[in-house]
């Protein structure tokens, strides 16, 4: 839900905000007319982590940060993990870290494997420790060998 409002606030800063010089006429209702909004696909609405992908406003960025800050929003914290599994576990658990700049242990953190680890393997991630997260990789009490993979975590402050 926060991403989606953040999303839309943004989108609604793009359109209503001030154009650039080279914007086109005012659209009335609409903000300035960057192009047709009607045609433009869904996906092209929503802004990389990289970069701004929005075709419609000049730096998307800007508008999201500004969204974030207006809507009393911190920004999400995130980092990748080296590569977790690729060994035999039996019943249990391995682990392993990633270093996330303003963490702080009861932040909510969460992961997402870059590969997917295999059937009955479990993920979780936690702040152990300023500005660290672990992450949990556990078989459902079997013996398996999870695909090594890095995880992508999440901090939401």
């Amino acid at each position: 839900m926060r991403i989606l409002t953040v999303t839309l606030f943004a989108v609604a800063i793009c359109l209503l905000g001030s154009a650039p010089a080279s914007a086109g006429p005012m659209n009335p209702g609409f903000g300035y007319d960057y192009g047709c909004l009607d045609s433009a696909p869904a996906a092209d609405y929503i802004a990389a982590e990289s970069g701004s992908t929005f075709p419609h406003c000049d730096n998307f960025a800007t508008a999201v940060q500004t969204a974030t800050a207006s809507l009393g929003l911190l920004p999400t914290l995130s980092g990748t993990t080296g590569s977790i599994g690729g060994s035999l576990l039996v019943a249990t658990c391995t682990s392993g870290t990633v270093t996330i700049t303003g963490a702080a242990v009861g932040m909510v953190a969460t992961t997402n494997p870059t590969t997917y680890p295999g059937v009955n393997i479990q993920w979780q991630a936690y702040v152990s420790a300023a500005n660290t997260v672990t992450v949990n990789v556990c078989t459902s009490g079997l013996t398996l060998t999870p695909t090594a993979t890095t995880y992508r975590v999440r901090v939401t402050q």
